[in-house]
């Protein structure tokens, strides 16, 4: 196997195949932006503390909501979601009256809406993942 030395921070245009395995030692980080496949493999992240980032913001697959109280349902607006989308949700900050939460129904590429109880106002975390 040949190794060509490169300089730090160098970016290269088009796609890098590699059959075998790429490492990153020390600090060294493999960023891809346009996505990231580990075909027939895992991704695996054996460093305690170390974990998978997901950004937040407007229409990421990750973030938080608060239901306003007062029905039975509420919608989160997400553009990111599909028909398929898996949702997660886990409680954050419970209000003095929460109870049970789930998802009821997506529109693809508007929202999500979470079946709740009308006095619930707590705020909820969410985490979207598309089947493989």
């Amino acid at each position: 196997m040949a190794f060509y030395p490169v300089s730090p921070n160098t970016a290269f245009g088009g796609s890098l195949t590699v059959a075998g395995n790429i490492t990153a030692q020390g600090l060294g980080i493999i960023q891809a932006g346009g996505g990231f496949n580990a075909g027939v493999g895992s991704v695996d992240i054996p460093q305690a503390g170390a974990g998978l980032k997901v950004a937040e913001g407007a229409n990421a697959k990750q973030g938080t909501f608060t239901l306003a109280g007062g029905a039975t349902s509420q919608a989160v607006p997400n553009t990111s979601v599909t028909a398929n989308s898996r949702i997660f949700l886990t409680a954050q900050a419970d209000s003095a009256t929460p109870g049970l939460i789930g998802v009821q129904s997506r529109i693809p590429g508007t929202s999500f809406t979470v079946q709740c109880v009308a006095t619930d106002t707590s705020t909820y975390a969410y985490e979207i993942f598309e089947p493989g």
